[in-house]
């Protein structure tokens, strides 16, 4: 899950995420949210709230169909704001942030009831980054293999004639295991 700050005219922020199931996207947003965020990491926990939602039904459409061993993967969200994982976790925050609309506390309600698990990912490894902004073209071929949209073997091919594409690319692919779960494992962000 990623957000930016109101980068566009318009002064509100974009939100985006992504659930990766078995190595490919099987569901991803990116909206411009509603409100104006005082703060990054106000806009990443308004965010925040859209991925949750989507957790909250991939977890039940995945319990319908019997998948319940896929269930603690969409509860995990990838996200690069530790004061986004602060406020979620931490009730205290409360007085500062009465200007934050309701709607976007429901998720330290599944936070503190486990329905939604938040670990930090580095920025530089955060595939939702895809969503939000523009990205140079090894962060967004980075991104897109994150989210199972590039076929890998067609990639390794198209680099047989360089060794140095292919151990960059080999490289990148261990930075996406930890964040993107490009080896099986569905993450959210």
């Amino acid at each position: 899950m990623d957000a930016d700050l109101g980068s566009g005219d318009h002064r509100k922020s974009i939100g985006g995420y992504a659930f990766v199931l078995n190595g490919a996207a099987i569901g991803w947003n990116s909206k411009k949210q509603s409100t104006v965020a005082l703060s990054s990491t106000e806009a990443e926990y308004m965010g925040l709230t859209q991925a949750v939602k989507e957790s909250i039904w991939l977890q039940g459409i995945l319990g319908d169909l019997g998948a319940r061993r896929h269930l603690d993967e969409m509860r995990h969200i990838k996200v690069d704001n530790q004061g986004e994982i602060a406020l979620a976790r931490n009730a205290e925050f409360r007085a500062r942030t009465k200007h934050i609309d309701i709607q976007y506390h429901f998720l330290r309600k599944h936070v503190e009831n486990q329905t939604i698990r938040l670990s930090y990912c580095p920025t530089n490894d955060m595939t939702a980054d895809l969503f939000t902004k523009a990205l140079p073209h090894p962060s967004f071929v980075k991104n897109t293999l994150g989210l199972g949209l590039i076929d890998h073997s067609a990639l390794l091919l198209q680099d047989s004639g360089s060794e140095d594409r292919v151990s960059t690319y080999m490289a990148s692919l261990t930075l996406e295991d930890r964040c993107a779960g490009s080896t099986g494992e569905g993450w959210s962000y």
